[in-house]
């Protein structure tokens, strides 16, 4: 499946994700606070990650805070 992942189109190994599921794919920590994601320019609530399944053309960003100034 191809989504676009944080602006650029990625090929997804699996045919059925989630959110949780392609944070760990994409190798990007997200315990604890500071991880973000927006499906199709809507917020995916941190609570519905393991329920919302990724689809064929989503666009998907990942938003990591990160400490400095």
């Amino acid at each position: 499946m191809t989504i676009k992942l944080n602006g650029v189109l990625t090929e997804i190994p699996i045919k059925e994700v989630n959110l949780t599921q392609l944070l760990k794919i994409a190798e990007i920590p997200f315990e604890g606070k500071g991880v973000a994601i927006a499906r199709n320019n809507d917020l995916a609530p941190r609570s519905n990650w393991d329920n919302e399944w990724i689809q064929e053309g989503d666009e998907i960003e990942i938003v990591s805070a990160r400490q400095g100034g």
